[in-house]
């Protein structure tokens, strides 16, 4: 009113104190002698606001006030008192100028702490138009954020909602669908009250795309009343590319399974595997076929382990087993199948596995059947001891030579047996064979029935007779008969297969039937036949000498 207004005329320029910076308002010092009237105290305190005295407080004497107490009407006492009061409300504005200064510097530290902070930061007002952005964000969006003040604030007008996909290049988690407005974050945050794990990427032209997982909430005050909302950004790019590299390591890995699994079902041996806990992990199809278990955690149930000798071997003995627990086994021969059901035999092998770090991994073992082997071994035996009688109850000497030395390879028991040689012996002479057994007078002969049988085929047979020294150095005759036994890939004939009798007795029988054919068996001089014999050789040498001439 205008009546106040002149009242408060003499102090109105005063409120020059409240425009002054707080290191101003030092001190104004008023010395009670001077305080004349109320025009000249509005004078003292407008002269010492213009000179800045540098003093702290407003000093009032108890006698000044007094001397103004007496002086002075109610109206100057009114705009004394009005005067101090300016100055109180002065000093208040300064600590108020100081609190803000505080809260300045407390801002801009947190604005530098959020900067530094490897989380994108995006706030809003309670209308979603943003007003900080930090500096990760900044890096983020790129130009979009131009504008920004140096506490990241946006100036009113600076985007429209619609525009916020298209100018901060949104894309949802696939990185190629537009990101429509609804699903922008702050506006999820608004409209939800929080957000937890939203996947979006940001695809920058000429930039790699980079994807974000997005959490936030909306800022309320005490009463509830909403004052904006804020979102923090976690760049998971890396994260996407290893977890990328992760799945194509993983599936590169199933297939490798798989391909392991394909070969591990088609090969004839069985193999069990089991992990650390003894829980089988593995069971191929030769396994499940040999032992008739199909499938379980057990190692074998449901089935017979023999050993060798036939007993039965309890589960803690079982290569599986013992493998698990630390032995080593090695080619062990058992009988394993189904209970009730005919066994296999089989030779197991079992062994630890353990990790690159050597940390215990499980256990394998590996079983080949060898049922139709040891039924061939079986048969094997049989015919080799059925030969060997034959050979033992046979007169005959059975060997096989070299069809180009005439070496001895192989020889039957009573060659040895009968010529008083062994086998080393026999070896041991080689090529010298004929040089050291046969008689000189059939050596010639001997090598050139060799040589004849080198060119006989297959099925036919060369017989010859000639003398062998015994180990005792006497002479026996002998009845040969060579075939073809093995040839080279050229067809030429490698070995001979050579049976031999002795005929010594033979021999002299004939010796003696020709004696006395030939001879008289009063006198033992020759017989007529023997000179018919004689007579027939000189007429034939005489028809082929007459034919040379």
């Amino acid at each position: 009113p205008a009546a106040d207004r002149e009242l408060y005329a003499p102090i109105a320029s005063v409120r020059t104190v409240l425009e002054l910076p707080p290191s101003q308002l030092n001190a104004i010092f008023v010395h009670a002698d001077s305080v004349r009237n109320a025009s000249t105290l509005a004078d003292d305190i407008n002269h010492a606001f213009a000179n800045s005295q540098p003093q702290l407080d407003v000093l009032l004497a108890r006698d000044a006030i007094k001397q103004i107490n007496d002086t002075l009407g109610t109206v100057q006492l009114f705009l004394l008192a009005s005067a101090l009061v300016v100055l109180t409300l002065a000093v208040t504005v300064a600590q108020r100028e100081a609190a803000l200064a505080a809260v300045s510097a407390s801002q801009q530290f947190l604005t530098a702490l959020i900067d530094t902070l490897d989380v994108g930061i995006i706030s809003t007002d309670a209308t979603g138009r943003p007003t900080m952005f930090n500096r990760l964000t900044r890096e983020l969006h790129g130009s979009v954020t131009d504008g920004l003040g140096e506490r990241g604030s946006v100036p009113g007008g600076w985007c429209r909602a619609e525009d916020v996909p298209r100018r901060f290049a949104l894309l949802r988690s696939d990185g190629v669908t537009p990101l429509p407005l609804a699903e922008v974050p702050i506006t999820r945050v608004l409209a939800d009250g929080e957000l937890h794990g939203a996947e979006l990427v940001v695809a920058r032209a000429g930039r790699p795309p980079r994807h974000l997982v997005v959490h936030g909430r909306t800022i309320q005050a005490e009463d509830g009343t909403l004052l904006g909302a804020v979102t923090a950004s976690h760049d998971v790019t890396m994260l996407k590319q290893r977890e990328a590299e992760l799945q194509t390591a993983l599936a590169a890995l199933a297939d490798q399974r798989r391909f392991d699994e394909a070969v591990l079902e088609v090969v004839t041996a069985g193999v069990l595997a089991c992990d650390a806990d003894g829980t089988i992990v593995l069971r191929n199809a030769a396994q499940r076929r040999i032992t008739g278990v199909d499938s379980g955690p057990n190692p074998q149930p449901g089935r017979q382990v023999l050993g060798a000798d036939g007993t039965a071997l309890p589960p803690d003995r079982w290569p599986l087993t013992r493998a698990l627990a630390g032995d080593d086994v090695t080619d062990l021969p058992l009988k394993i199948g189904p209970a009730g059901a005919p066994l296999h035999d089989v030779v197991v092998t079992a062994r630890q596995i353990h990790g690159t770090d050597g940390r215990l991994l499980g256990a394998v073992s590996a079983l080949t059947d060898v049922t139709s082997e040891r039924a061939i071994q079986d048969r094997l035996r049989e015919g080799v001891a059925f030969h060997d009688a034959v050979l033992a109850a046979s007169p005959d000497m059975i060997y096989v030579i070299d069809a180009q030395s005439n070496a001895v390879e192989w020889a039957s028991r009573n060659l040895t047996e009968m010529l008083g040689f062994s086998q080393e012996q026999l070896h041991a002479m080689g090529d010298n064979v004929v040089a050291a057994l046969v008689h000189p007078e059939d050596a010639a002969h001997m090598l050139a029935a060799t040589t004849a049988a080198r060119a006989l085929a297959d099925g036919e047979v060369l017989q010859i007779r000639y003398r062998l020294k015994g180990g005792n150095g006497q002479y026996c005759w002998y009845s040969r008969r060579v075939t073809p036994f093995s040839r080279d890939d050229a067809g030429r004939v490698r070995q001979l297969l050579g049976i031999a009798r002795d005929i010594s007795e033979t021999i002299e029988v004939e010796q003696r039937l020709t004696d006395v054919a030939l001879h008289d068996a009063l006198t033992g001089l020759p017989n007529r036949r023997l000179l018919a014999d004689r007579l027939l050789e000189i007429d034939v040498l005489k028809e082929i000498n007459s034919k040379k001439w």
